[in-house]
């Protein structure tokens, strides 16, 4: 299984997170993960996105490159390859026009297959993570949360194993679904200024869990959180500051 990391807030409140303590220890929870990493961020509205096959946590470039990052967003994503070659093409966050995308789990199911068809013209690796990511964004852009809980649902009713854990931002909204290892939400408040974000790992006291198929929607860092079960009923709505 892969891990992911992601932070959202004001620039500079996210390079003062990233220059913490937080990326040393989300690396060193990463032992078992020895198949490449990547990492994603924002110039403007447009993602960008660089990858390394190499293992984390024996990786110094790791905390060189995501401490040099400003921007306010950052997706970091370390796999455990399960399926698909273990090459730059399958390395996560993938992008596309607005989107950015990581995925924890396996997947392999019928519906799967056929969406590969449909999205094979925008797809440049061999995993169903990559599927998975045309997918969502595409029913996301249609339908907003309700065609993501529609999506995981479908999936998961053709292979009740498949483990969908995902973070899907498009520069406005930032998603977050479980459905299979730990996913966590956070806000970290510095001087005056959020960071919230979503972790695979609790690294402080206080985060908190994600129920299974459980999808969290941000629209705004620290203030603004929705969370739906995966039915699409509302278990929680905040639109103040979240501690």
């Amino acid at each position: 299984m892969c891990r992911m990391l992601a932070l959202w807030g004001d620039p500079d409140a996210v390079a003062a997170v990233l220059h913490g303590d937080l990326p040393e220890e989300f690396q060193r929870r990463c032992r078992r993960h020895r198949s490449g990493w990547g990492v994603g961020w924002y110039e403007g509205n447009a993602p960008r996105a660089e990858h390394r096959l190499r293992w984390v946590v024996e990786d110094d470039e790791f905390l060189r490159r995501v401490r040099a990052l400003r921007s306010g967003f950052v997706l970091i994503h370390v796999r455990r390859a399960t399926r698909g070659r273990i090459c730059l093409e399958n390395l996560q966050p993938f992008t596309h026009g607005p989107w950015m995308f990581a995925h924890n789990g396996t997947i392999v199911n019928p519906v799967t297959a056929s969406l590969r068809d449909r999205f094979r013209p925008a797809t440049r690796g061999d995993t169903d993570s990559e599927v998975f990511f045309h997918a969502a964004r595409a029913e996301v852009e249609a339908e907003g949360e309700g065609g993501m809980l529609r999506l995981t649902s479908g999936i998961a009713r053709a292979n009740p194993t498949a483990r969908l854990n995902c973070i899907l931002f498009d520069g406005e909204r930032l998603m977050a679904y479980r459905r299979g290892h730990g996913l966590f939400h956070f806000t970290l408040r510095l001087d005056e200024a959020e960071v919230a974000g979503f972790c695979s790992y609790p690294l402080r006291r206080g985060w908190t869990a994600l129920r299974r198929e459980e999808l969290a929607l941000l629209t705004e860092p620290g203030r603004s959180l929705l969370r739906l079960d995966g039915a699409g009923a509302v278990l929680a709505a905040t639109r103040q500051p979240v501690r």
